[in-house]
């Protein structure tokens, strides 16, 4: 029995003792996200907002759920409501900004991804995000300013160097690019 099913059955057993137990149902809601078994998750996480309300968490797992489900509408609806319990709750800004970007909405989602980086300026994930946007609207130099950051709060992640490299190609500093490259090929394969 893999690591996941054996959680999943633990949390069954836990939760026929405890059928309102909010934070089992959370946990499996998170574990069946990552199966994937999207249903299952998205009951899963919305009786856990029954029990608790007033959690942002819960509010942007189902987000997440709805969103890799492909709908869209309520993932944005929920990461909003996440935002109401929580307005410093930052995986809510970041899944908004993806959302936004993927509208192609790249003004917004460059906001939602900025408050994410006000609230922890370290935050790898929205920094990382946040970068991959400027890029892809080919502001370069700027670009490079977030992932110089994230290569400080993460000296480790390959996706960084091979975004950054492709800064430095765009920017015509071969040698830099090279570099990255490099980088990024060594902690790819870590």
């Amino acid at each position: 029995m893999a690591r996941g099913d054996k959680a999943i059955s633990d949390l069954d057993a836990a939760l026929t003792h405890e059928p309102k137990n909010r934070q089992a149902l959370l946990l499996r809601g998170s574990l069946y996200y990552n199966e994937p078994q999207l249903d299952r998750s998205i009951l899963d996480l919305t009786e856990a907002i029954d029990q608790n309300p007033g959690d942002p968490t819960a509010y942007q797992l189902l987000a997440e759920a709805l969103l890799r489900k492909g709908d869209r509408k309520s993932a944005i609806r929920h990461a909003n409501l996440a935002l109401e319990k929580d307005p410093s709750y930052i995986p809510a800004h970041v899944t908004i900004g993806d959302i936004q970007k993927s509208d192609l909405i790249y003004d917004k989602a460059a906001e939602s991804y900025s408050r994410a980086l006000n609230l922890d300026p370290n935050n790898f994930e929205a920094r990382l995000k946040r970068a991959r946007l400027t890029f892809e609207i080919r502001k370069f130099p700027e670009a490079l300013d977030y992932l110089d950051t994230a290569v400080k709060v993460n000296p480790y992640s390959g996706d960084v160097y091979t975004l950054r490299s492709k800064c430095y190609a765009a920017l015509g500093d071969q040698e830099k690019a090279r570099q990255d490259s490099w980088r990024a090929k060594v902690f790819v394969n870590r």
